[in-house]
């Protein structure tokens, strides 16, 4: 790990950068055992991933296409059963070849 470069995802709230303090005090702590580390923030919310998780507990495999509605819908809407839907729908038919 010493000598390995990696990403270290921050998540979470307090990581936000809301008090820069404790993430100084984080890095200094990590980086004298893992000097290559990256620190980095995570690109979407958890919910984003847990909603992944899900699909791919229903049976809906997180392919390109998928991910990229799942994606798309979260950041344009808040609602929950809204992103699932449209994901199913985008699944279904690309499993189709567009014919339903």
């Amino acid at each position: 790990m010493e000598k390995e470069a990696f990403d270290l995802i921050t998540a979470g709230s307090v990581f936000r950068g809301e008090d820069p303090w404790f993430l100084a005090t984080i890095r200094s702590l990590v980086l004298p055992h893992a000097p290559s580390a990256n620190f980095r923030f995570p690109l979407y919310a958890p919910a984003v991933g847990a909603g992944l998780l899900a699909l791919e507990a229903v049976g809906i495999q997180a392919t390109d296409s998928v991910l990229a509605t799942w994606i798309g819908a979260f950041l344009l809407s808040s609602d929950p059963e809204t992103v699932l839907a449209q994901s199913s729908a985008r699944y279904i038919k690309s499993n189709n070849n567009g014919s339903q």
